[in-house]
């Protein structure tokens, strides 16, 4: 419980402090020149710092090992997941229309926006979502719970905390804040679970950073905006 108490603490500082969310802008809802190239990577520092730098820190000291983690990594057997799952999360969003990923963008600026889009990201969202939830938090509660739908659900809320100062919140007043509150939770615990899910069946933290995060969905959601921050060219 002591990552969920760090998450919560952080989260209120940065997020009501400094308007800084889990995804880039916070809750700022982007447009073209509302961003500077300075408020990503204050943004993708300041979070790779405190969500996974200094919590893995916090492992070593407690005998932690990257080495024998990736050693346990199945890759040929969660292959078909990640290319079925990476496939729905990339593609969804842009054949609903729901993401804005093609048109007015040359080769040369997706051969550029794609890749610092999902190092910046990285940064910022996946990698310290693939520590603080999927290998400190998760396997803990597994530990102290057996049901795998509680561990799923318990990393489902952890993810909703973890989204509340994403981009539209408005905690501005008592109603919208509220309202935001609500609509986070609702949404973001059954992402979260999603997530989750991952971890759980297959031992793997990082199946869900391919599959539903940030080498999928983020990519076309994010890469115009970060072309049009960085004037890539």
């Amino acid at each position: 419980w002591l990552s969920l108490m760090y998450l919560i603490i952080t989260q209120l500082i940065l997020g009501a402090g400094f308007n800084m969310g889990l995804h880039f802008p916070g809750t700022d809802v982007y447009s073209t020149g509302s961003q500077s190239q300075v408020d990503v990577w204050v943004w993708a520092i300041t979070y790779t710092i405190i969500y996974t730098i200094l919590p893995l820190i916090w492992l070593r000291r407690r005998g932690f090992s990257l080495k024998k983690l990736f050693g346990s990594f199945k890759w040929i057997r969660d292959l078909w997941i990640i290319i079925v799952y990476w496939a729905i999360d990339f593609f969804g969003p842009i054949l609903v229309g729901s993401a804005d990923f093609f048109g007015g963008i040359s080769a040369s600026q997706y051969a550029q926006g794609v890749p610092l889009g999902i190092l910046v990201n990285s940064l910022g969202a996946g990698l310290p979502v693939v520590v603080m939830m999927h290998m400190i938090f998760i396997p803990r509660i597994a530990v102290l719970i057996e049901s795998r739908l509680i561990v799923v659900l318990f990393g489902g809320l952890f993810y909703s905390i973890f989204s509340l100062f994403d981009q539209g919140v408005d905690y501005s007043t008592l109603s919208t804040g509220l309202t935001s509150f609500t609509y986070i939770i609702m949404t973001q615990t059954l992402v979260g679970m999603g997530k989750a899910t991952f971890t759980v069946v297959t031992g793997n933290p990082f199946i869900h950073f391919i599959t539903l995060h940030i080498i999928s969905a983020r990519v076309p959601f994010d890469t115009r905006m970060y072309i049009e921050i960085f004037k890539l060219k």
